[in-house]
């Protein structure tokens, strides 16, 4: 008497069952016509969510003002004489931030310390002979006298300082507290021509930290020759200090400019033709753009986003029942013996796998014809290059079929 071979599982086969069992566990309690309408619904709304994410894609990013736009916008609907209200971009945007530069700062540093060095000099030269203690009369105490007279204050030396201060003050310094405040292009306004505005793009390329200023200068200072570690402390301390911001953040300047600029703009007249191209890729953004977007998105998430959605969800909820019922229809002459939730989940498992894959062609093709729009995709010689090879294929094409009838014939 032969036993029935064992049937076995590989682990995979055994893990996915147990996921199969672990979903449909709340299903088993339903009756088998409930189970092929849950099903049916979980299908329908899968499909038209993929189906309906097309809608959200065509959103338009955040700009701001001046901004390179990402990707071409163009109107999805018209557009006429909307009326935007206290629907600016954010006030923190509208202008650019206002900094004044006190250009006397750096002379009046240079000039500081050059007197007190020849101040000591004069004190060195007058007495000679005199053991009275020196006096410094700039930054620190009297210690940078006596490092400055051991070490020989002539004029080599003194040039020598004195640029090494003005190199390091004659600079745009700014605060420490004041750098989130230079990640955009901004404005600077010379305390003494307060009339004429200059524009300082990429800030932080143009200006330096007083921090960072002081640093330098104090690497300077540390690798000149012939000065002992102490002479050295005591130049720091004398020309550290003079080491100052000439450039502060003006605040009242800034917040009246966004004032203005908000006001300009608090009413806007919008006036757009269905598939109009409001701004291509690489335009930079505008006070128009700007308004024109925001029509757009009021349209878009507006009333008819939900009809949309209910009129796409009723298509297809129609398209695959009457898909179904073709196929239930005919599942008995496809495979005898097949129950009908098998049939189902064959056909809704090709229905899912399918829509996805024309989701994700429906994105690939949006951007290739985004793309295509680009150099050097855009070029008219590539252009003619592309008709000449089609114009080719399509004599081939001619060609090989008037062959075969010419040889059947």
């Amino acid at each position: 008497m032969s036993a029935r071979c064992p049937k076995f599982t590989t682990p995979r086969t055994r893990a996915r069952k147990a996921v199969v069992g672990f979903l449909a566990r709340p299903l088993r309690s339903l009756s088998p016509r409930l189970q092929l309408l849950t099903g049916f619904g979980i299908l329908v709304i899968f499909c038209t969510l993929l189906l309906a994410s097309g809608f959200s894609s065509s959103t338009i990013e955040d700009y701001r003002l001046g901004e390179v736009v990402h990707r071409t916008v163009s109107s999805p609907t018209d557009i006429e004489a909307v009326e935007l209200v206290g629907t600016n971009p954010k006030r923190d945007d509208d202008a650019r931030p206002i900094f004044t530069f006190d250009s006397g700062e750096a002379q009046n540093s240079v000039r500081a310390f050059r007197a007190a060095c020849v101040h000591l000099q004069q004190q060195t030269e007058g007495h000679s002979g005199d053991r009275r203690p020196l006096s410094w009369t700039g930054e620190g105490t009297d210690k940078v006298a006596r490092a400055l007279a051991s070490h020989g204050l002539d004029l080599t030396t003194l040039e020598r300082l004195t640029g090494l201060l003005r190199e390091s003050v004659e600079r745009y310094i700014y605060r420490d507290e004041d750098a989130r405040l230079l990640n955009r292009d901004l404005f600077l306004i010379d305390q003494r021509n307060p009339g004429t505005q200059t524009s300082v793009p990429m800030p932080r390329l143009q200006m330096v930290a007083v921090s960072t200023a002081k640093k330098n200068l104090q690497t300077e200072l540390e690798q000149l020759k012939g000065w002992t570690p102490e002479q050295i402390d005591s130049l720091k301390t004398a020309m550290l200090p003079l080491v100052k911001p000439n450039v502060f953040y003006d605040e009242n300047a800034t917040e009246a400019a966004r004032n203005a600029v908000a006001e300009k703009r608090q009413q806007t007249i919008v006036s757009l033709r269905r598939n109009q191209v409001v701004a291509r890729e690489g335009d930079t953004v505008t006070e128009q753009m700007l308004a024109q977007f925001t029509a757009i998105r009021q349209q878009t998430r507006g009333k008819r986003q939900w009809p949309r959605f209910f009129a796409l969800l009723l298509m297809v909820s129609a398209a695959l029942w009457a898909a179904w019922k073709f196929v239930a229809n005919r599942s008995t002459s496809l495979k005898p013996g097949l129950s009908i939730s098998k049939v189902f989940a064959l056909v809704g498992a090709a229905i899912a796998v399918q829509t996805v894959l024309m989701r994700v062609g429906f994105t690939l093709a949006d951007r290739v014809a985004t793309a295509s729009m680009n150099a050097p995709f855009n070029d008219p010689e590539i252009g003619r290059l592309r008709s000449r090879l089609h114009l080719r294929r399509c004599w081939w094409h001619c060609f090989w079929i008037h062959s075969l009838r010419s040889s059947r014939g």
